[in-house]
């Protein structure tokens, strides 16, 4: 089998997998690959397009959100919930199978990256 993908967490190997979108955002495409697409994480809804469309989804939240909510952590740390809607479902609810037509990205504006994303049914 394959090496474990690392996640957001995994330091010594977070860098390797980041991406950034044109506005120099840093992306971890490897967390929300494991968690929210192909077959995913248990429970957890899961996005339908490959990752050239899924990053191309969150890099449309990141410019045009719909919804923007900002939550202040203990810590210092300052993330924002950005929401968005599109015309055609994008992935598939982990519990009721039931068809999302909206992603959310959660920001972490201090370190200027996406922690995750994954579809939803709702704002």
């Amino acid at each position: 089998m394959g090496e474990p993908i690392p996640s957001v967490h995994d330091e010594a190997r977070h860098e390797e997998v980041q991406e950034t979108t044109e506005k120099e955002t840093i992306v971890d495409m490897a967390h929300i690959e494991k968690r929210h697409m192909f077959n995913g994480q248990h429970g957890k809804s899961l996005f339908t397009g490959d990752r050239t469309h899924v990053r191309a989804l969150i890099e449309e939240v990141l410019d045009n959100p719909e919804a923007v909510t900002t939550q202040l952590k203990t810590d210092g740390r300052v993330y924002q919930k950005l929401e968005k809607r599109f015309d055609t479902p994008v992935g598939v609810d982990g519990r009721s199978g039931a068809p999302c037509y909206f992603v959310r990205v959660i920001y972490d504006q201090r370190n200027n990256c996406v922690v995750t994303a994954y579809p939803t049914v709702k704002l």
